[in-house]
């Protein structure tokens, strides 16, 4: 039901903003499952969508590389590797979000979760599911 906030999440897409009503660009950002598909197949085809340059050439290994203070995050990107090694870029949101891209594989997942009274939900609760059951499968 609209207004339920489980409902919410589900079904429609929002950027959160600040006490002015400035969006605030780094964080906030709500998407349905189907658009967290959507944007991991963006930065699996190097930024190009449908045969179109949406995203500047480069932008998506530039994304990619290692910050100087973490080899294992980017630009709002997480690096990981797979229980076999392959890589795995996450983006990795409140309370259990994550789109996930392995592009050895041409995969993506996303996992859109809500949390519950008797189940709390987080990255350490739903990453493994993506990278010690969905992506080893593939291997």
């Amino acid at each position: 039901m609209l207004g339920d906030p489980a409902y919410d999440v589900l079904t429609r897409f929002d950027w959160g903003t600040d006490a002015a009503g400035l969006h605030t660009a780094c964080c906030l950002l709500r998407l349905r499952a189907a658009d967290m598909i959507k944007f991991g197949e963006l930065y699996l085809g190097g930024g190009i969508w449908h045969g179109k340059q949406i995203l500047p050439a480069g932008w998506v290994e530039q994304t990619m590389t290692p910050s100087e203070l973490s080899s294992q995050y980017a630009l709002m990107w997480w690096l990981d590797l797979d229980v076999h090694g392959h890589q795995i870029w996450a983006a990795r949101g409140a309370l259990g979000q994550v789109i996930a891209v392995a592009p050895e594989h041409r995969l993506v997942v996303a996992i859109g979760s809500v949390p519950t009274a008797d189940v709390a939900t987080g990255p350490d609760e739903v990453w493994p599911l993506v990278n010690e059951v969905i992506v080893p499968t593939l291997a």
